[in-house]
C-alpha cells in the first residue's frame, strides 16, 4: 500500500502555515517508508512549543483541548492560554476533523528530547518532506519515543521492526547512540 490519501485533509489543512512541522508518530514512519505501516487511530503533527500560538493563530476556528499532565482529565485550552512544560500534547478539532498536536522542546539551533533534554538533534535534521510531499519527524525521533515507552505495545515493537532497517547508517547510528 502505498496511498496516502486519508491525509489529504492534512496537506490542505496545513498549507499556509510557515513555521516546522511534520506528521508525527505511527503516521510519520508509514510516510518515511512510502507505505502503510498498519491501520492508524490518530492523525498526530509534531511543531516547536514557541510555535504553538501561531499554529492556534491560524487554526482560529478550531477548538482546543489538553490534558493537563497533573490531572489527566481533558480540559478546554483557552485562547491565551500558554501550555508550559511538562503539558506537551493539544487535541484539536474542526467538525469531524481531529488533529493531535505534539510539541517539541527547541533550544535555539538544537531540538531537545522531552524526556531526557541531553539528547539533541540540530534543528535542521528534525523534520524532513517525504515522497509523499508531507513533512515528517525525523524517523530516529519517532522511534526514541517508541523506544522510551515504559510498556511498548505491539504496534510499536512491529514499526520498530519494520523501520529500523530502513534507516540510513547515520540515523541509526544516532538513534542507537541515545537508546543504550
Amino acid at each position: 500500500m502505498s496511498s496516502f490519501g486519508e491525509l489529504e485533509w492534512l496537506r490542505s489543512t496545513m498549507e499556509g502555515f510557515e513555521q516546522p512541522w511534520g506528521v508525527a508518530g505511527g503516521w510519520a514512519l508509514s510516510l518515511f517508508i512510502g507505505e502503510k505501516l498498519r491501520e492508524h487511530a490518530d492523525v498526530e503533527i509534531a511543531l516547536f512549543r514557541p510555535d504553538q500560538n501561531l499554529l492556534r493563530t491560524f487554526f482560529a476556528d478550531w477548538q482546543f483541548h489538553y490534558v493537563p499532565h497533573s490531572s489527566g482529565k481533558l480540559v478546554t485550552l483557552g485562547r491565551a492560554e500558554w501550555l508550559a512544560h511538562p503539558n506537551h500534547e493539544m487535541l484539536a478539532s474542526k467538525g469531524a476533523q481531529h488533529l493531535e498536536i505534539l510539541l517539541n522542546e527547541r533550544n535555539q539551533a538544537l531540538w531537545q528530547f522531552r524526556k531526557n533534554p541531553s539528547i539533541t538533534l540540530p534543528v535542521e535534521k528534525t523534520f524532513l518532506v517525504t515522497q509523499s510531499g508531507l513533512p515528517v519527524l525525523a524517523p530516529e525521533i519517532v522511534l526514541l519515543f517508541k523506544f522510551f515507552t515504559r510498556d511498548p505495545r505491539p504496534k510499536d515493537i512491529a514499526d520498530r521492526e519494520r523501520v529500523l532497517p530502513r534507516l540510513s547508517p547515520e540515523r541509526r547510528r544516532w538513534l542507537e547512540r541515545h537508546t543504550k
